[in-house]
């Protein structure tokens, strides 16, 4: 099971990086145009969005469960994580 986890790795840092794409996104930003601050910053909101988001579905709100890019990409986010806590405890 250990062979999959580095993929599993690779998948999450590649979602993180999808929705950090999406917030420059929405900021108005391409990625390219990005200084290492701004995508500094950018992870940081990332991070925090996506900690907010987990708190609001772990109390079951009904906000993360609406069709929407984010709510995708941090579902998403969280099931990889999942996988990797399943096969790091295996």
């Amino acid at each position: 099971m250990m062979g999959s986890s580095p993929s599993l790795q690779a998948r999450l840092e590649a979602k993180r990086v999808q929705i950090i794409m999406f917030l420059a996104k929405q900021g108005g930003k391409a990625i390219w145009d990005l200084t290492p601050a701004d995508y500094q910053n950018l992870q940081t909101i990332a991070d925090d969005q996506l900690a907010n988001w987990k708190k609001l579905d772990d109390e079951g709100a009904a906000d993360t469960k609406t069709d929407g890019p984010f709510n995708r990409m941090a579902h998403d986010f969280y099931e990889l994580q999942k996988k990797i806590a399943a096969n790091g405890s295996s």
